[in-house]
């Protein structure tokens, strides 16, 4: 038994591969040469895979693999814009035995909000939006998989826009779309932490020297070259660094958002339910104008027939500042309520995209272990839905 070979083959370009370590594991488990923990009550329903991007480089059948070995309850895929990893995902559990969901996850725009920020910061009527329980893919030529075409086309358009913008500002350090970005990527999906991966390689070979790479960097993100230098051996901190002053709001890669080149949520309903899927609105943590108003806010999206809103558990209680802290729980708890009201079912995880987060969120927490059963049994509807379909 080679639990490591299995374990990176798990990560393999080719699909067959992957499935071929995925039986290997399975078998081991069975006859006991590979030990698994004992079930938990505790789930994952917001991995994203290599599909879109995985801090890890994981694949669905690698994320299965975790869920079976940590012994989670349920696993869920999430990825931006595509739905890539859904039969492979489905096939790894049925080979592990765990239960799994599949969904996906892009940005929408609202024109009911468009004076209101929701889930995006500094981006009035910009929704990052999901789609949840999602048993199949769309056939070919329906409008479901047109509108998952123009979700692909419109993330190369912003990432190649990025790019541009960013060339211009970094040069000497430039990277190409085919060249330098999409070999980085499963199939062709890049996104904004493929493209921090890039550049930060591309600074690696155009200044191999540490401290000249360091002054590159503190020069265009605007900070102390010791501080730059100290976070070159913390790729996560300097890669939320150049993210924050180069991609998002007031950046040089940012990309403003106009309405035209994103689908509308009505849109992006219609083919989350021609698939079969339940519309799920991303809650972020109720600070911004839109979710203020939480109760108000979650009527909207039920009538429209949302039935499930997603939670990152980390953003919304494990926080240092105690006033935050005590702020952001309270309106967790009153998202909760309202959910509860309005017979929404709440479901919880967290991403994945990132070194640092957890594989699964700490539920004994007493600010989240007072929620357990509302997202066991959003779990629970969400699979039993898929299943049915």
């Amino acid at each position: 038994m080679n639990l490591q070979h299995w374990e990176q083959q798990l990560d393999a370009r080719r699909l067959s591969d992957r499935l071929a370590a995925v039986r290997e594991i399975a078998q081991a488990v069975v006859t006991g040469r590979l030990p698994v923990a004992q079930p938990t009550p505790y789930m994952n329903l917001h991995c994203h895979t290599f599909f879109s991007y995985n801090a890890f480089g994981w694949s669905p059948s690698h994320i299965a693999w975790i869920a079976r070995r940590d012994g989670w309850s349920m696993a869920g895929i999430v990825d931006f814009d595509v739905l890539d990893g859904l039969e492979e995902f489905q096939e790894a559990g049925r080979l592990l035995g765990v239960r799994t969901t599949v969904g996906i996850e892009s940005r929408v725009f609202i024109d009911a909000y468009r004076d209101r920020v929701l889930n995006s910061p500094n981006e009035p009527g910009i929704c990052y939006f999901m789609g949840v329980g999602i048993p199949a893919m769309p056939r070919i030529g329906t409008p479901a998989a047109k509108t998952l075409e123009r979700l692909a086309a419109i993330a190369r358009l912003r990432t190649q826009a990025i790019i541009d913008a960013l060339n211009a500002y970094l040069h000497p350090v430039a990277i190409d779309f085919q060249r330098d970005l999409i070999p980085l990527t499963a199939m062709g999906n890049a996104t904004e932490r493929h493209i921090l991966k890039a550049y930060h390689e591309k600074s690696v070979h155009t200044y191999p020297e540490e401290r000249s790479l360091a002054g590159f960097w503190a020069d265009r993100l605007g900070s102390d070259p010791g501080d730059v230098q100290a976070m070159l051996k913390d790729t996560v901190r300097l890669f939320e660094l150049m993210r924050a002053r180069l991609m998002k709001h007031g950046g040089v890669g940012y990309v403003q958002p106009d309405p035209k080149n994103y689908p509308s949520l009505d849109e992006f309903i219609a083919m989350v339910q021609e698939c079969g899927g339940l519309p799920a609105y991303a809650y972020l943590d109720g600070t911004s104008d839109g979710e203020s108003d939480i109760g108000a806010l979650l009527h909207f999206f039920r009538e429209r027939g949302v039935r499930v809103v997603n939670v990152i558990p980390d953003r919304n209680w494990n926080i240092k500042d105690p006033a935050e802290k005590a702020s952001k729980v309270a309106r967790l708890d009153a998202m909760i309520r309202a959910c509860r009201e309005l017979d929404l079912h709440v479901v919880a995880g967290t991403e994945l995209n990132k070194q640092g987060q957890r594989l699964i969120d700490d539920f004994t927490a007493p600010e989240l272990a007072k929620h357990l059963h509302a997202f066991v049994s959003g779990a629970e509807f969400v699979h039993s839905h898929a299943q049915s379909r």
